[in-house]
């Protein structure tokens, strides 16, 4: 039979096929044309079950009361080894058999594939066809991503929700009951399935969903709620010859739609027109997604030519500028941004040192703004103007590998540098000597200056321009603008001079501060925390909270990802009501999306700051950051590249000074918890929960998980550092332990290793020796010449980190603390 077509159904997937967008899911029958390596066709339940208890019992007459799951319970027990034996060539695909319609289904670019099959069909049809797809096979029951980089083909994730022939006999799902313990743990499989269920079109093939489990699955897309909830769940198909009338009216309330035909029917149905075209193009679509969100280099004319534009009263009551702004007027023309341009045209006449323009200033103090108006100004003059937002993922590497492809005498500007830590020091001092760039220009924040530029390092001159507080022509420009807009707040018809006073009281404060608390009559802290306060739902303020801890830790999440963790965070039984509320706070425009890359965040980065600083002095974010954790824990496997955005922003997430400073010690230690089975691997993970330890004062428990984390990690250097100011710490606070000097020693000597290899770049290690030496010395050693020999030592090390270090005020104090400790010394030796 034909499956039924429509122009709403045909219009619908073709588009969701271009983009790669749909997911198919497989129940047992989808397997069922193909046969074993035995010749026998591979078994439904029904079948299977006879097959177990004549495993079993032989040639006993079977026991229609027996389940699956109980027969396969026994034949695990009691025989193991054929019961493993039998189910690994029962269900292992032999590709000649494989009929030929399976070649346009599997040769779809499907987004993904979940089954709840365990057989191997997939892949033994990459051996059967030559198919334009390659496919990643991941189980559900112990999952693990495998490394398929090496092939040309777009690679598709088979999630075998059930396990795979290698987790045979004690890593499957046989069972209803072990599907119910499976779903009401913290499976990452099922989570991630949730998300995708509410986010993406379904295909469902290959059951006619009477066995509850499957069921089961539909049901997790949620219902749609009430009449209130717009129905924002994409359309899903289930194709099979029927279905009862009730089961197609539950459907329904899952937006999920019935379309009558067989396996075979869906084949032809991809093969035809336009389907095929449609996959034509979704596999181009599939194979040019990047592994991750890649960011690029733009032109600045062709930014500001092509930017969308947007309401004046987005960038006016807090969001952060887009090229639309700059364009369309929205923004003010300060006094410092003609002083900046003239710094800017007197680098660029200067060709005789190598020089780079750092654009800092505090958060919300407008630096952003001031550097895309520089730029929109010198790209005015010339089309060799280049931007690199603050929005776009990329790792240091491939930010120096762009920006020597730009041409010659090209003007870079990188906004938020900071993000790539010290690394920045090394790209811009490449990229400033290789002579093809005629400015580079940086934005970061003031007080990250020190910690991500190593002036030293850097050979070239660095003029710093720093943004400065409002002046009275920024605050009469100011007024102006948002009179214009209707955007003055409680202003709005006061004499000049009560309004630009209202200014002036804040003017030494940041651009945005001074705008939304001249406006509103608020503390800015307050304003930030009341907007979040009265957000209608619980959903809205989780799907708030989590975004402003992504963007404070400078990333975007994806749809699904905001999903995946604010559907944990709500419990919610209708995921529409997520999608609602995502809903609403993009068009009341509380949060802002990327409609290209599908992401979002808070509407600036400072507002998440705030938000971030409040809600942990409320201790009302750990959960949050626990369920944020969790999402990202599932998406990051040993085989995922460091520098993956979903990898750097876990590693983020479970730093340990973060988590502190979100919440409790208790809290962090939760965190830790919840993602333990699925970070074991990670020696960063390891890490960080030892530095948490030994901040805490639990060192035996940090000496585990450092010495673990040391274990997989031998030569890395921060593992070192850390390990060794445990073992230091333990020395002292254990000064009369038979092995404190044994400890201190090897910790000694390990830093000293650590500041031979790492002591130009990084101060650390000398802090840590200086600080923990000290602390040693006064704790452990009793004799008053070896205390002052030891100290004298350091204090050595100390001037030499100094030198090297010359911006680093707690590397001087530490200093200063060994002079005086060697002078005291002295005198009492």
């Amino acid at each position: 039979m034909a499956i039924e077509l429509d122009s709403s159904f045909t219009g619908f997937l073709s588009s969701k096929l271009e983009a790669a967008q749909v997911m198919l899911f497989t129940g047992a029958g989808f397997s069922m044309d193909c046969k074993d390596i035995d010749g026998n066709r591979l078994p439904s339940a029904d079948k299977l079950t006879k097959e177990l208890w004549e495993l079993v019992y032989g040639g006993d007459a079977f026991d229609s009361e027996t389940s699956l799951t109980d027969i396969y319970g026994l034949a695990n027990s009691k025989k193991k080894n054929k019961l493993t034996e039998f189910l690994r060539r029962r269900l292992t695909v032999d590709s000649s058999t494989i009929p030929e319609f399976y070649q346009n289904i599997l040769s779809a670019p499907w987004k993904k594939i979940y089954t709840v099959n365990i057989d191997d069909l997939c892949n033994a049809a990459e051996r059967r066809f030559d198919l334009p797809v390659t496919f990643r096979p991941i189980s559900g029951t112990r999952p693990f991503t495998p490394n398929r980089s090496n092939t040309s083909k777009p690679i598709i994730d088979v999630i075998h929700l059930n396990g795979l022939i290698d987790d045979i006999p004690d890593s499957v799902t046989f069972s209803l009951q072990q599907y119910s313990e499976r779903l009401a743990s913290q499976e990452p499989t099922y989570h991630q399935l949730v998300a995708d269920l509410s986010s993406h079109p379904f295909i469902f093939i290959g059951t006619k969903l009477d066995e509850p489990v499957l069921w089961q699955h539909i049901a997790l897309r949620g219902h749609r709620g009430g009449r209130q909830f717009k129905e924002l769940r994409p359309r899903s198909f289930l194709v099979t010859p029927s279905i009862g009338r009730a089961k197609q009216g539950l459907l329904d309330e899952y937006n999920c739609e019935w379309r009558k035909g067989y396996t075979e029917d869906l084949a032809a149905l991809l093969g035809a027109a336009p389907f095929s075209s449609a996959g034509t193009i979704g596999r181009t679509a599939h194979q040019s997604r990047p592994r991750h969100h890649a960011g690029s280099i733009a032109n600045v004319g062709d930014l500001l030519a092509n930017a969308k534009a947007r309401d004046a009263g987005l960038y006016l009551s807090g969001d952060e500028p887009v090229w639309s702004d700059l364009r369309d007027g929205h923004t003010i023309h300060r006094a410092s941004d003609t002083a900046l341009l003239a710094t800017a045209e007197a680098l660029l006449r200067n060709t005789d040192t190598q020089e780079l323009l750092l654009v800092t200033g505090t958060a919300g103090s407008g630096k952003t703004t001031a550097a895309m108006r520089l730029a929109a100004s010198l790209s005015a003059t010339a089309n060799n103007c280049f931007w690199f937002g603050a929005d776009q993922e990329c790792s240091p590497y491939e930010l120096r590998r762009m920006g020597t492809a730009l041409p010659q005498d090209a003007i870079l500007f990188v906004d938020d540098a900071d993000r790539f830590g010290s690394e920045i020091t090394s790209v811009a001092r490449e990229l400033v000597s290789d002579g093809k760039l005629a400015l580079l220009v940086l934005i970061m924040r003031a007080h990250k200056i020190d910690r991500a530029l190593h002036l030293a390092r850097l050979d070239a001159k660095v003029i710093e321009s720093a943004v400065p507080q409002l002046a009275d022509s920024d605050i009469n420009s100011l007024i102006q603008l948002l009179d214009q807009h209707n955007l003055l707040g409680r202003l709005k018809g006061k004499p000049l001079g009560v309004q630009f006073h209202a200014f002036s009281e804040k003017a030494g404060r940041q651009l945005l501060v001074a705008m939304i608390e001249a406006t509103s009559g608020k503390r800015f802290e307050e304003k930030i925390v009341d907007e979040w306060e009265s957000l209608s739902s619980d959903e809205e303020r989780n799907i708030y909270a989590l975004l402003a801890i992504c963007h404070s830790l400078k990333f975007a999440p994806s749809k699904d990802e905001v999903l995946f963790a604010a559907g944990e965070m709500a419990n919610s039984s209708s995921r529409n009501e997520v999608l609602n509320a995502l809903d609403r706070l993009t068009n009341r425009h509380v949060i802002s999306w990327n409609s290209t890359a599908n992401t979002f965040r808070t509407r600036h980065r400072f507002l998440a700051d705030i938000l971030l600083t409040e809600l942990s002095a409320r201790a009302a974010i750990g959960a949050i950051i626990g369920d944020l954790a969790f999402v990202f824990a599932t998406k990051v496997t040993a085989s995922t590249p460091r520098n993956e955005p979903c990898n750097r922003f876990l590693r983020r997430l479970l730093n340990h000074d973060f988590l502190a400073r979100a919440g409790s010690v208790e809290q962090a230690r939760s965190v830790y918890q919840r993602v333990e089975t699925l970070c074991s691997w990670s020696f960063h993970y390891l890490l960080q929960r030892g530095s948490l330890e030994v901040e805490s004062g639990n060192l035996r428990l940090a000496d585990n998980y450092l010495s673990q984390a040391r274990a997989l990690e031998p030569n890395d250097s921060f593992v070192a550092t850390e390990y060794a100011y445990m073992r230091i710490k333990r020395a002292y606070e254990e000064p009369s332990s038979p092995t404190a000097e044994a400890q201190a020693a090897e910790a000694i000597q390990i830093l000293r290793e650590q500041i031979r290899l790492r002591g130009l770049t990084d101060e650390h290690p000398y802090h840590v020796l200086g600080s923990q030496g000290l602390a040693w010395s006064r704790r452990g050693i009793k004799n008053a010449q070896e205390r002052l020999k030891l100290v004298g030592e350091l204090e050595m090390l100390l001037k030499q980190a100094v030198s090297i270090h010359t911006s680093n005020e707690g590397l001087k104090t530490l200093l200063r603390d060994l002079q005086a400790e060697r002078l005291k010394l002295g005198v009492a030796v």
